[in-house]
């Protein structure tokens, strides 16, 4: 799927019930397992934005994909504004997000969003045409249109 082709139907439920989540993924419940809330700088507003991300925690950072790659609202806000803040559990921190800059990189990620997360990860590859196993040319093929950020904890 292409940036410009038009939302799948995943997406536009999720974007409906993104208050319901953004609610329950900011208290401690089984939702903050497998959902943060993230917080941006709006890159034209300067207003905080939260959007409900799934991550992975890697050692001590955060780990957030986006699908849609560099076309997501929150990916062009971290651009212009890389301090964010992060909620999980009803805990809130200061983070700085990072783009992974290397394909490797990116699919290393996605092979461990796939060991610990496979139902998921299936559905975000089946948008890009991925079915099946994925192979190392499917993930280095969607490596390439997907956007990863690593959030690094503030330790203040």
């Amino acid at each position: 799927m292409s940036p410009s082709s038009p939302p799948s139907a995943m997406w536009r439920v999720m974007r409906f019930m993104k208050p319901w989540v953004l609610f329950w993924a900011s208290r401690r419940t089984p939702l903050s397992r497998i959902l943060l809330v993230l917080e941006t700088t709006g890159r034209k507003s300067g207003l905080p934005r939260r959007t409900p991300l799934q991550y992975e925690r890697i050692g001590t950072d955060y780990y957030l994909g986006s699908a849609q790659g560099s076309e997501a609202d929150w990916v062009r806000n971290i651009r212009s504004h890389p301090a964010v803040r992060v909620g999980i559990g009803g805990v809130w921190m200061t983070a700085r997000a990072e783009f992974l800059a290397t394909t490797e990189e990116i699919i290393s990620f996605l092979r461990i969003r796939l060991e610990r997360n496979p139902f998921m990860v299936r559905q975000m590859l089946r948008r890009h045409g991925v079915t099946g196993q994925p192979g190392s040319d499917d993930l280095a093929r969607v490596a390439q249109v997907i956007a990863v950020v690593r959030l690094v904890i503030d330790e203040r």
